[in-house]
């Protein structure tokens, strides 16, 4: 089975805030995002309940092109012949751990289950948003003694 969302914004995961007394905590911007993923997770996976088997994910960064982007290099790009990726923030690991974060506890019980991921940046010609597009797909069991041995 595999659940495909878009998240209409693009944000990685920031550093950690220390308070006073050296407690760590996360930014209010960083617990927003986690939750419009979380939301948009749940959006398409209605009655879903957080699954105990091995997951692989598969995150697509899509970044919209400047408006001052020459023409030559839109054209460029649109006809698949130009190794033109984003090389800007957030990096695909702050991505990816946001992603992973959110999901965590609603997706799947814990992030040890996640056995592949694979995070990508690339540009939309068409669109005038940057946006996360995310597949989460569960592991299927060849047969029953894979399932015991998954469930304990």
């Amino acid at each position: 089975m595999v659940i495909k969302f878009k998240v209409p914004a693009l944000r990685g995961q920031g550093r950690p805030r220390f308070s006073r007394y050296s407690k760590a905590y996360k930014d209010k911007k960083d617990i927003e995002y986690e939750r419009l993923i979380r939301e948009c997770f749940l959006k398409e996976a209605k009655d879903f309940e957080p699954s105990k088997r091995p997951i692989a994910i598969n995150i697509k960064a899509n970044y919209k092109l400047a408006k001052n982007t020459p023409k030559y290099i839109r054209e460029w790009i649109s006809c698949n012949e130009a190794n033109y990726v984003p090389q800007s923030k957030p990096d695909v690991d702050n991505i990816a751990k946001s992603v992973l974060d959110a999901l965590n506890g609603v997706a799947y019980v814990d992030d040890k289950q996640v056995y592949g991921l694979t995070c990508n940046k690339s540009f939309d010609l068409e669109s005038d948003i940057s946006y996360l597009d995310v597949e989460v797909g569960y592991f299927q069991y060849d047969t029953l003694e894979d399932i015991k041995r998954w469930r304990k």
